[in-house]
């Protein structure tokens, strides 16, 4: 988790600016050649069974279940079209972590999935898993449910939920809420095997009960995982929330009714109509063919119950996201999806991201683990005010239609095609970059202008300032003369002050002595008319 992460906040044109300046220093990540991509024969969705989950819904608090785990009650309910995710993986671009469908590219992110999922707590944390050996005792605290090994599959990767899943009809309140949670997590967000609950996805969960620290992360990098996966090799199961995938997918296809213009469908049945009505003839190929269809459809970049928000653009030094899931970490570029979230599209960095991946049974998982953290304690945050029209930069334009040249191709079309797109797309490649350096010597020639200019406006500040320093002197020299003789007058004022106190001083003392003479004198005369008197009696 990141409880001490510092975040940098730019607006999408700011940011959008400087990385297209970088990616002309940087260039692009290297890619891997989509000829030697395996042919897609053998795919499977695990679509696990969750009905009788479902069931225990209805006894439980349906505000408390929200405000501690989100909407996963409404995501465990969708029901999946695994032929549309089959035929995702044809376009997914293992270098760029992304669907590429012609000129549209594609990518669930943690902000949209955010949206979905509502789970309550923050949506920028790392998630960092546990030591799986000491899952079942902790699981079994939260669970209230003693000798929990007995649940654990014969190879012990996780337990069985057919033996689990009727242990909510036993248990009542916190106890049943989080066995529901845990079965969604197992079955639902981090699926492995049908029925089982892997020790992985056990972890996952808890992890969240104990830290509350918000699993999208973890979500999204086990769907990078699982593609990348999948499309190298051809076949194997996909082992990732096909839900929220499907959800995103079918939310920027065009449908004659707007079903997803809020979250009330979770619950209704427009998207089953829509399926019914307009998809229901579509088998394998008819997928490939209306998701490669797409730029030529009314297609909606972002999709209706997206909201202006902040999007994590990069952590750390990297120019990218690093992405920890339940099995293993990969990279995560959200710089290449910024008009799907209602901003305007820049040419994205993209070096070192195709060769950022590995599994937690790899030696060096750890150290890299502990990088990972300490990138997540940097986070660089870009603002997005949601655009009607999302457009992109016209360096994208030119960018894209020369990183098409080594996007995986769809296998339907033939050799002969692809052999003069490459031989066109190099031809223009080439020619991009005569103008591109043509470019950039105008531009260095400009600087070289401006940097002379700059010189000349610098000398004339410096005679400015060392003007306005001989201003600055000459004041503080008066203002020190006067500072002085103020001191001298005060000086001499208080030495008249002291010298009047003593004038006064004297004046009452002389005023007192008048008036005991004239006492005395009283006194006296007194005397003498008393004496005066007598004596002319004699």
């Amino acid at each position: 988790m990141n409880e001490m992460a510092t975040n940098a906040k730019f607006s999408i044109i700011e940011y959008g600016t400087n990385f297209e300046l970088s990616q002309l220093t940087e260039g692009d990540c290297l890619r891997s050649d989509a000829k030697k991509l395996s042919p897609i024969k053998n795919l499977n969705c695990i679509m696990n069974e969750v009905n009788k989950l479902t069931t225990h819904f209805q006894n439980v608090d349906k505000d408390a279940f929200f405000n501690k785990d989100g909407r996963l009650r409404e995501i465990a309910r969708v029901e999946v079209l695994s032929l549309v995710v089959q035929a995702m993986v044809h376009f997914w671009d293992p270098d760029y972590r992304c669907f590429s469908f012609g000129s549209i590219d594609l990518c669930p992110t943690m902000e949209e999935y955010g949206m979905l999922t509502k789970f309550p707590n923050n949506l920028y944390w790392i998630f960092l898993p546990l030591r799986s050996d000491k899952i079942i005792p902790e699981l079994s605290k939260l669970l209230r449910i003693s000798n929990l090994e007995k649940f654990l599959e014969k190879n012990a990767i996780g337990l069985k939920w057919r033996m689990l899943e009727i242990e909510p009809e036993k248990k009542s309140g916190l106890e049943k809420e989080r066995l529901i949670a845990l079965g969604i997590f197992g079955l639902v967000l981090f699926p492995s095997q049908t029925g089982l609950v892997s020790l992985e996805a056990t972890v996952a969960y808890v992890e969240y009960e104990n830290t509350q620290i918000n699993p999208m992360a973890a979500i999204l990098a086990e769907t990078i995982l699982t593609f990348n996966h999948c499309r190298r090799t051809g076949k194997e199961a996909m082992r990732c929330c096909t839900q929220l995938l499907y959800i995103l997918m079918v939310s920027h296809i065009e449908t004659k009714k707007p079903v997803f213009n809020n979250f009330w469908w979770f619950t209704q049945r427009p998207l089953k109509l829509v399926e019914e009505e307009e998809w229901g003839d579509l088998d394998n190929q008819g997928w490939v063919d209306k998701l490669e269809g797409l730029p030529n459809s009314d297609f909606k970049w972002r999709a209706p119950w997206v909201r202006t928000v902040k999007v994590l653009m990069s952590c750390g030094q990297r120019r990218w996201v690093p992405l920890v899931g339940i099995t293993g970490y990969v990279s995560y570029a959200p710089a290449l999806m910024v008009r799907q979230l209602g901003g305007m599209q820049f040419v994205p960095r993209t070096m070192e991201i195709a060769q950022f991946f590995g599994l937690f049974k790899d030696p060096i998982t750890q150290e890299v683990l502990e990088i990972i953290k300490q990138d997540w304690k940097h986070l660089v945050l870009v603002e997005i005010e949601g655009l009607k029209d999302p457009s992109a930069s016209e360096r994208y334009a030119r960018w894209r239609d020369l990183a098409a040249l080594a996007m995986p191709c769809v296998e339907a079309k033939s050799p002969q095609t692809i052999e003069e797109s490459v031989k066109r797309k190099r031809v223009n490649n080439d020619e991009e970059l005569r103008r591109q350096v043509e470019k950039l010597r105008t531009e260095l020639s400009k600087s070289r202008k401006d940097k002379v200019m700059l010189e000349e406006m610098m000398l004339k500040e410096d005679k400015r300032r060392a003007f306005l320093d001989g201003q600055i002197q000459s004041r503080d020299a008066r203002i020190t003369k006067l500072e002085l003789k103020l001191g001298e007058e005060k000086i001499a004022r208080e030495r008249s002050e002291k010298e009047l106190r003593w004038m006064s001083l004297d004046w009452m003392q002389s005023c007192s002595e008048l008036e005991a003479m004239e006492i005395d004198f009283n006194d006296c005369q007194g005397s003498a008319e008393y004496f005066q008197e007598k004596f002319a009696q004699i």
